[in-house]
């Protein structure tokens, strides 16, 4: 939380060469770190996906758009999104769509997309049958 409200990600690093290597290994860890908050306390998933998001904005709108995958790695958002019969995981889709919008917007073209989720660089709600699975999630 410290890190987010520092504002340190929204700035971009005037020394690159610094800033990239080490960057990779704190993202990762402070991804593990915010999906270790959501698994072990229910009542902690909302905080972390929502710090989780405005983590990966901060970092697209510093530059470093290209150190998301370390960032969210750890959370395993494709799998997160396929859900069983009783519907997909509604905190992973709530990422997802934060994600598109922030940061994999058409302004933002320029943007890497490898190695991101494939549930983030494509469509994964424009199925009527995944839209279905969610909203019977809601419903229950």
């Amino acid at each position: 939380i410290a890190v987010r409200q520092s504002g340190c990600l929204c700035r971009p690093s005037k020394d690159s060469k610094v800033a990239k290597s080490p960057v990779a290994g704190m993202l990762k860890d402070m991804g593990t770190g915010l999906h270790e908050v959501y698994t072990s306390r229910s009542y902690l998933r909302g905080p972390a996906s929502e710090l989780l998001t405005g983590l990966c904005h901060d970092l697209c709108e510093a530059g470093l758009a290209a150190e998301l995958p370390a960032l969210l790695q750890p959370w395993a958002l494709d799998e997160a999104t396929r859900g069983g019969e009783d519907g997909g995981n509604m905190f992973a889709a709530g990422i997802i769509w934060k994600l598109r919008t922030s940061c994999i917007q058409p302004s933002n073209v320029a943007m890497p997309r490898k190695g991101l989720p494939d549930c983030i660089t494509k469509d994964t709600f424009a199925s009527q049958q995944v839209l279905e699975k969610y909203v019977r999630s809601l419903a229950t």
